[in-house]
């Protein structure tokens, strides 16, 4: 699949999970079931965005790059692009990529009220 692909996935996920914990938090559970399936929803979404971009930009992957990206992407994604692209190319790519945790952000607590809207 293509890298956009995934990203669609991740964001879609977010919202997802929004509704999910949204509806949960209803029902006065402590511990949520829904944020930790996310995030291994997430690892594998990131690792397998990861492998399809190298993929598309027909390129060596940078060693463990998927890997952390899978497992710690808040640091593997940066840390990604300043690997495998020039300086200019991925301060841009970072940039764009905290964009869109912020709109991932923003699915994430327009899908909690849905739930809670769900749940009442």
């Amino acid at each position: 699949m293509k890298p956009r692909v995934y990203l669609v996935l991740i964001a879609v996920s977010f919202l997802a999970s929004g509704v999910a914990e949204g509806y949960m938090a209803l029902l006065g559970r402590v511990l949520n079931e829904a944020a930790v399936a996310h995030l291994f929803v997430l690892a594998v979404l990131s690792f397998a965005w990861c492998k399809a971009d190298v993929s598309a930009r027909n390129i060596k992957e940078p060693s463990g790059s998927a890997l952390l990206v899978g497992l710690i992407a808040l640091v593997g994604v940066p840390l990604y692009f300043f690997r495998s692209r020039p300086t200019k190319d991925a301060a841009l790519a970072t940039a764009r990529a905290v964009a869109f945790f912020v709109l991932c952000g923003a699915l994430y607590i327009g899908g909690t009220r849905a739930g809670e809207a769900i749940g009442t």
